[in-house]
């Protein structure tokens, strides 16, 4: 089967993609126990992992992505557009490692 895609927005389909045909499932099996996790040792090194980020830079960012939402995802409905903020200022919080001052 073949599937063109398509926009609404004024975009013309330059693509086509084949599609696999799908199974259903057939029913679910019996877990078994489950242990703990353990520690990987080829992580067990990382140390320093992320770029420095000052204080002020990280406001700055984090006040830019405020406004960069509304602008961009304005045709969205406003709960959704808040989630999206949200988890975008999360990852930008925890990307990087903030420089001893």
């Amino acid at each position: 089967m073949v599937k063109k895609i398509g926009g609404n927005r004024g975009i013309t389909p330059t693509t086509t993609i084949e599609t696999a045909k799908t199974r259903g499932v057939s029913g679910i099996g019996k877990v078994g126990q489950v242990g703990a996790v353990k520690e990987s040792g080829a992580a067990s090194g990382v140390k320093g992992i992320g770029r420095q980020i000052s204080s002020s830079t990280k406001e700055t960012l984090l006040r830019l992505v405020g406004e960069e939402s509304e602008k961009l995802l304005a045709d969205l409905p406003q709960r959704k557009r808040r989630v999206i903020e949200g988890a975008v200022k999360m990852a930008l919080e925890g990307s990087g490692r903030e420089e001893e001052e």
